[in-house]
């Protein structure tokens, strides 16, 4: 399992096979990979009823993928317990409950296994795409306060378009999280 290195951080896009519902998800590789599950997101109630056995975690090639999976786009593709769309890497395992607080569940993913996808460099349009969706998820779960995340958003979204000069899809979908982040970002002072 060392394709991953222990101590990192991975941004995937958890798949919950039973309930055919995806949403993206961080996990911190170790011999025993964890994840936090945020109270009032969609997976969190999946994980919470006990049904669902098995996880799959992917990391997707195109960082539209996770505003697709935000977004519940994905969930209609889905077919049985394989990632959707082509994918870097992919993690499957069980998830099992390890702690719960006021703000979340942390999760171990038992008995991980990892599948090696396709491999392709890095690119900054998927580290600014990524860091923005995640400013976002954290605003809607109300675990970080509105004031904080809209100037560090705005610098991300600026980030994509100057990545992305000729990729003006990478430049909507910014504008479309970016909005959404500065109406929450209102709510939340």
């Amino acid at each position: 399992m060392s394709y991953l290195a222990d101590g990192v951080y991975y941004e995937f896009i958890a798949l919950a096979c039973n309930a055919r519902y995806t949403m993206p998800l961080g996990l911190k590789w170790s011999k025993r990979p964890v994840f936090r599950v945020y109270r009032g997101s969609g997976l969190y109630n999946i994980l919470r009823d006990g049904k669902e056995e098995q996880l799959l975690l992917y990391a997707p090639l195109d960082p539209i993928d996770f505003y697709d999976s935000l977004m519940h786009r994905l969930d209609s593709e889905l077919t049985g317990c394989a990632p959707p769309r082509d994918f870097i890497v992919y993690v499957s395992c069980t998830p099992k409950l390890l702690l719960s607080n006021q703000e979340y569940d942390l999760y171990e993913c038992g008995d991980a296994e990892v599948v090696p996808g396709k491999p392709v460099p890095y690119t900054r349009v998927y580290g600014c795409l990524t860091e923005l969706l995640i400013i976002l998820t954290k605003l809607e779960a109300q675990v970080i306060p509105g004031s904080k995340a809209l100037e560090y958003a705005e610098n991300l979204a600026n980030c994509v378009k100057r990545a992305s000069p000729d990729k003006r899809v990478y430049w909507g979908v910014a504008d479309e999280v970016l909005q959404r982040i500065s109406e929450l970002s209102q709510e939340n002072l």
